[in-house]
Protein backbone atom coordinates (compact mmCIF):
# COMPACT_ATOMS: atom_id res chain seq x y z
CA UNK A 1 0.00 0.00 0.00
CA UNK A 2 2.83 2.59 1.12
CA UNK A 3 4.69 1.73 -2.12
CA UNK A 4 1.93 2.54 -4.02
CA UNK A 5 0.70 5.79 -2.71
CA UNK A 6 4.12 7.02 -2.67
CA UNK A 7 4.69 6.18 -6.90
CA UNK A 8 0.93 7.51 -7.09
CA UNK A 9 1.48 10.71 -5.21
CA UNK A 10 5.03 11.95 -4.66
CA UNK A 11 6.09 13.79 -8.23
CA UNK A 12 9.84 13.57 -8.97
CA UNK A 13 10.84 10.43 -8.80
CA UNK A 14 13.60 8.52 -10.46
CA UNK A 15 12.47 6.16 -13.52
CA UNK A 16 14.41 3.45 -11.12
CA UNK A 17 13.31 4.63 -7.87
CA UNK A 18 9.92 4.37 -9.44
CA UNK A 19 9.84 0.76 -11.17
CA UNK A 20 11.41 -0.43 -7.83
CA UNK A 21 8.55 0.77 -5.57
CA UNK A 22 5.70 -1.02 -8.28
CA UNK A 23 7.34 -3.82 -8.57
CA UNK A 24 7.55 -4.05 -4.85
CA UNK A 25 3.64 -3.55 -5.14
CA UNK A 26 3.05 -6.07 -7.38
CA UNK A 27 5.67 -8.86 -5.47
CA UNK A 28 3.53 -7.83 -2.46
CA UNK A 29 -0.06 -7.98 -4.06
CA UNK A 30 0.30 -11.33 -5.56
CA UNK A 31 1.67 -12.44 -1.58
CA UNK A 32 -1.40 -11.28 -0.32
CA UNK A 33 -3.34 -12.62 -3.15
CA UNK A 34 -1.99 -16.12 -2.33
CA UNK A 35 -2.82 -15.41 1.27
CA UNK A 36 -6.62 -14.94 -0.04
CA UNK A 37 -6.50 -18.03 -1.65
CA UNK A 38 -5.59 -19.91 0.84
CA UNK A 39 -8.04 -18.81 2.93
CA UNK A 40 -10.75 -19.67 0.31
CA UNK A 41 -9.30 -22.98 0.29
CA UNK A 42 -9.48 -23.18 4.18
CA UNK A 43 -12.97 -22.65 3.97
CA UNK A 44 -14.66 -22.01 0.81
CA UNK A 45 -18.14 -20.89 2.44
CA UNK A 46 -17.28 -19.05 4.80
CA UNK A 47 -14.85 -16.69 2.44
CA UNK A 48 -17.82 -17.19 -0.25
CA UNK A 49 -20.31 -15.37 2.37
CA UNK A 50 -18.05 -12.54 3.63
CA UNK A 51 -18.50 -9.49 1.39
CA UNK A 52 -15.53 -7.83 2.82
CA UNK A 53 -13.16 -10.54 0.73
CA UNK A 54 -14.19 -9.02 -2.74
CA UNK A 55 -13.38 -5.96 -1.29
CA UNK A 56 -10.14 -7.16 -0.50
CA UNK A 57 -9.65 -8.56 -3.52
CA UNK A 58 -10.48 -5.59 -5.53
CA UNK A 59 -7.96 -3.72 -3.07
CA UNK A 60 -4.84 -6.43 -4.11
CA UNK A 61 -5.66 -6.47 -7.94
CA UNK A 62 -6.32 -3.53 -8.85
CA UNK A 63 -2.94 -1.92 -7.61
CA UNK A 64 -1.34 -4.76 -8.64
CA UNK A 65 -2.49 -4.44 -12.39
CA UNK A 66 -2.41 -0.70 -12.43
CA UNK A 67 1.58 -1.65 -11.52
CA UNK A 68 2.02 -3.74 -14.21
CA UNK A 69 0.59 -1.81 -16.64
CA UNK A 70 2.33 1.53 -15.34
CA UNK A 71 5.56 -0.60 -16.01
CA UNK A 72 4.94 -1.50 -19.36
CA UNK A 73 3.86 1.52 -20.48
CA UNK A 74 5.01 4.78 -18.14
CA UNK A 75 2.17 6.13 -17.70
CA UNK A 76 -1.57 4.94 -16.20
CA UNK A 77 -5.06 5.96 -16.45
CA UNK A 78 -5.75 8.41 -13.76
CA UNK A 79 -9.26 6.70 -12.78
CA UNK A 80 -7.35 3.08 -12.49
CA UNK A 81 -4.47 4.92 -9.98
CA UNK A 82 -8.03 7.15 -8.38
CA UNK A 83 -9.46 4.00 -7.64
CA UNK A 84 -6.54 1.79 -6.84
CA UNK A 85 -6.04 4.49 -3.91
CA UNK A 86 -9.32 4.57 -2.87
CA UNK A 87 -9.31 1.24 -2.27
CA UNK A 88 -5.92 1.36 -0.36
CA UNK A 89 -7.15 3.56 1.80
CA UNK A 90 -10.73 1.84 2.55
CA UNK A 91 -8.60 -1.32 3.60
CA UNK A 92 -6.72 0.80 5.73
CA UNK A 93 -9.53 2.51 7.49
CA UNK A 94 -11.44 -1.39 8.23
CA UNK A 95 -8.62 -2.38 10.30
CA UNK A 96 -9.49 0.67 12.57
CA UNK A 97 -13.00 -0.73 12.66
CA UNK A 98 -11.81 -4.29 13.31
CA UNK A 99 -10.59 -2.58 16.70
CA UNK A 100 -13.08 -0.80 17.45
CA UNK A 101 -16.26 -3.21 17.31
CA UNK A 102 -13.47 -5.53 18.80
CA UNK A 103 -13.33 -3.37 21.79
CA UNK A 104 -9.55 -4.54 22.41
CA UNK A 105 -6.02 -4.99 20.62
CA UNK A 106 -5.53 -8.01 21.58
CA UNK A 107 -8.15 -9.37 18.97
CA UNK A 108 -5.90 -7.76 16.49
CA UNK A 109 -3.18 -9.70 17.13
CA UNK A 110 -4.47 -12.71 17.83
CA UNK A 111 -6.11 -12.50 14.33
CA UNK A 112 -2.92 -11.21 12.73
CA UNK A 113 -1.03 -14.11 14.23
CA UNK A 114 -3.24 -16.96 13.44
CA UNK A 115 -3.45 -15.86 9.98
CA UNK A 116 0.17 -15.20 9.69
CA UNK A 117 0.42 -19.08 10.93
CA UNK A 118 -2.05 -19.78 8.28
CA UNK A 119 -0.51 -18.55 5.18
CA UNK A 120 2.76 -20.89 5.58
CA UNK A 121 0.70 -23.79 6.38
CA UNK A 122 -0.71 -26.52 4.51
CA UNK A 123 -4.48 -26.54 3.84
CA UNK A 124 -4.96 -30.03 5.40
CA UNK A 125 -2.76 -28.23 8.62
CA UNK A 126 -5.08 -25.45 8.66
CA UNK A 127 -8.24 -27.47 8.59
CA UNK A 128 -7.17 -29.54 11.96
CA UNK A 129 -9.13 -28.61 14.95
CA UNK A 130 -7.03 -29.32 17.27
CA UNK A 131 -5.00 -26.90 15.78
CA UNK A 132 -7.37 -24.38 14.94
CA UNK A 133 -10.12 -25.29 17.18
CA UNK A 134 -14.27 -23.47 16.30
CA UNK A 135 -14.56 -22.71 19.40
CA UNK A 136 -12.80 -21.84 22.46
CA UNK A 137 -13.53 -22.54 26.37
CA UNK A 138 -12.04 -20.45 29.04
CA UNK A 139 -12.91 -19.82 33.12
CA UNK A 140 -13.18 -16.59 34.29
CA UNK A 141 -14.19 -15.65 37.90
CA UNK A 142 -17.91 -13.84 37.93
CA UNK A 143 -16.58 -11.58 40.92
CA UNK A 144 -13.10 -10.20 39.28
CA UNK A 145 -15.67 -9.71 36.12
CA UNK A 146 -17.94 -7.28 38.38
CA UNK A 147 -15.27 -5.80 39.92
CA UNK A 148 -13.59 -4.80 37.15
CA UNK A 149 -16.77 -3.50 35.49
CA UNK A 150 -17.26 -1.48 38.29
CA UNK A 151 -14.02 0.34 38.45
CA UNK A 152 -14.63 1.23 34.32
CA UNK A 153 -17.88 2.59 35.57
CA UNK A 154 -17.19 4.65 38.64
CA UNK A 155 -14.03 5.58 36.76
CA UNK A 156 -11.81 4.16 39.37
CA UNK A 157 -9.36 2.40 36.79
CA UNK A 158 -5.82 2.16 38.43
CA UNK A 159 -4.02 -0.79 36.80
CA UNK A 160 -1.11 -0.01 34.71
CA UNK A 161 -2.82 -1.98 31.63
CA UNK A 162 -5.26 -0.04 29.30
CA UNK A 163 -8.66 0.38 30.40
CA UNK A 164 -10.77 -2.15 28.18
CA UNK A 165 -14.07 -1.61 26.00
CA UNK A 166 -17.17 -2.37 27.05
CA UNK A 167 -19.64 -3.50 24.88
CA UNK A 168 -23.52 -2.41 25.97
CA UNK A 169 -24.45 -6.07 25.22
CA UNK A 170 -21.33 -7.22 27.63
CA UNK A 171 -22.82 -4.78 30.52
CA UNK A 172 -26.21 -6.13 29.43
CA UNK A 173 -25.42 -9.75 30.08
CA UNK A 174 -23.21 -9.17 33.11
CA UNK A 175 -25.98 -6.97 34.76
CA UNK A 176 -28.61 -9.93 34.18
CA UNK A 177 -26.10 -12.64 35.45
CA UNK A 178 -25.66 -10.26 38.25
CA UNK A 179 -29.17 -9.97 38.93
CA UNK A 180 -30.00 -13.81 38.54
CA UNK A 181 -27.19 -15.01 40.96
CA UNK A 182 -28.32 -12.04 43.72
CA UNK A 183 -31.88 -14.00 43.42
CA UNK A 184 -30.81 -17.66 43.54
CA UNK A 185 -27.84 -16.59 45.97
CA UNK A 186 -31.65 -14.63 48.31
CA UNK A 187 -33.27 -18.16 47.15
CA UNK A 188 -30.50 -20.30 48.76
CA UNK A 189 -30.37 -18.27 51.46
CA UNK A 190 -34.19 -18.58 51.99
CA UNK A 191 -34.18 -22.29 51.45
CA UNK A 192 -31.00 -22.77 54.24
CA UNK A 193 -33.07 -20.90 56.58
CA UNK A 194 -36.27 -23.57 55.85
CA UNK A 195 -33.76 -26.19 55.99
CA UNK A 196 -32.90 -25.22 59.77
CA UNK A 197 -36.78 -24.61 60.70
CA UNK A 198 -37.22 -28.31 59.59
CA UNK A 199 -34.50 -29.63 61.32
CA UNK A 200 -35.43 -28.02 64.37
CA UNK A 201 -38.80 -29.06 63.89
CA UNK A 202 -37.42 -32.89 63.36
CA UNK A 203 -35.83 -32.24 66.57
CA UNK A 204 -38.94 -31.48 68.62
CA UNK A 205 -40.60 -34.05 67.23
CA UNK A 206 -37.72 -36.69 67.90
CA UNK A 207 -37.84 -35.28 71.72
CA UNK A 208 -41.77 -35.56 71.67
CA UNK A 209 -41.57 -39.30 70.39
CA UNK A 210 -38.97 -40.08 73.11
CA UNK A 211 -40.56 -38.55 75.36
CA UNK A 212 -44.13 -40.34 74.59
CA UNK A 213 -42.57 -43.75 74.55
CA UNK A 214 -41.18 -42.86 78.01
CA UNK A 215 -44.47 -42.23 79.26
CA UNK A 216 -46.19 -45.11 77.27
CA UNK A 217 -43.29 -46.94 78.94
CA UNK A 218 -44.21 -45.84 82.67
CA UNK A 219 -48.14 -46.80 81.78
CA UNK A 220 -46.91 -49.99 80.63
CA UNK A 221 -44.78 -50.79 83.74
CA UNK A 222 -47.29 -49.32 86.26
CA UNK A 223 -49.94 -51.22 84.29
CA UNK A 224 -48.03 -54.48 85.44
CA UNK A 225 -47.68 -53.30 89.25
CA UNK A 226 -51.19 -52.81 88.99
CA UNK A 227 -51.86 -56.61 87.42
CA UNK A 228 -49.29 -57.72 90.22
CA UNK A 229 -51.27 -56.10 92.89
CA UNK A 230 -54.76 -57.35 91.56
CA UNK A 231 -52.87 -60.84 92.04
CA UNK A 232 -51.90 -60.60 95.54
CA UNK A 233 -55.35 -59.12 96.60
CA UNK A 234 -57.17 -62.76 95.13
CA UNK A 235 -54.97 -64.55 96.70
CA UNK A 236 -55.17 -63.03 100.10
CA UNK A 237 -58.58 -63.09 99.33
CA UNK A 238 -58.62 -66.58 98.64
CA UNK A 239 -56.73 -67.51 101.92
CA UNK A 240 -59.45 -66.16 103.84
CA UNK A 241 -62.39 -67.35 102.30
CA UNK A 242 -60.11 -70.72 103.13
CA UNK A 243 -59.98 -69.73 106.52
Amino acid sequence: MLCFLIVATIKGLSNNTQNLLLIATIILGFLHLIFEIRQFIYSPLSWITDVWNYFDIGAILFPVLTSIDWLQSSTTPIWAVTISILLLELKFITFFCAIEFGGTHWAMIIGIISEIELFYMLPYQCRKNNWFPEIIFYRFSLDKLYDIISKIKNNNWDDTIEKPFLSNSLLKIVDIDKTEIEEVTQKAADNEKIIQKLEHNEKMIQKLTENENKLIQKLEDNEKIIQELKKFLMKELELREME
